[in-house]
């Protein structure tokens, strides 16, 4: 653990900070205070507090949804109530439990 390191160093750094373990981490830093953030092939109408990440290279429309994280990915796609982010912590050992730890 690096608090108990003694071969540490410090440098000041100018730049801001954003914890991106959580959902919510993700979205501050990608800009969410805007209406929807979105990366890849994303496309929106009349949604509102969305975070789409397209990365598999498929085209992602989102219409009339709200505060949804939506993620494609090659082999899995997830979508979660923005609400409930913190609850994908039950997919993880779901996944787990029927041994489907390739999906982590």
């Amino acid at each position: 653990m690096i608090e108990r390191s003694q071969n540490v160093l410090g440098v000041r750094a100018q730049f801001r900070w954003y914890d991106v373990g959580t959902w919510d981490g993700l979205w501050d830093a990608m800009g969410g205070s805007k209406k929807n953030v979105t990366v890849g092939h994303v496309i929106h109408f009349d949604s509102d507090g969305v975070l789409a990440h397209g990365a598999s290279g498929r085209l992602m429309v989102l219409l009339g949804v709200k505060d949804l994280v939506v993620v494609d990915t090659p082999d899995a796609i997830l979508v979660i109530d923005r609400a409930r982010s913190q609850e994908t912590r039950h997919v993880t050992e779901e996944l787990k439990r029927r041994r489907l730890s390739r999906y982590l």
